[in-house]
């Protein structure tokens, strides 16, 4: 599994906080931008924190890349 780059890990910190204060929205528009501008590794690497907080029902798919549902 690759490991979230520096400024991936700053985004994740920074959505989990916002997830907390402000909503899922905020947490899925601020992963989703991520991945969006990832490469494939650290997509891959999203898609395990995804996971790891259970959040899978607040994306899809569309075309290839995540967004926000």
């Amino acid at each position: 599994m690759a490991q979230l780059s520096k400024t991936n890990e700053v985004t994740v910190r920074n959505a989990r906080t916002g997830r907390t204060l402000v909503g899922d929205t905020y947490y899925a528009k601020a992963i989703s931008a991520a991945f969006r501008c990832a490469s494939r590794g650290q997509q891959a690497a999203l898609g395990h924190i995804i996971q790891e907080d259970g959040t899978e029902h607040l994306f899809r798919a569309v075309n290839g890349t995540l967004v926000a549902a």
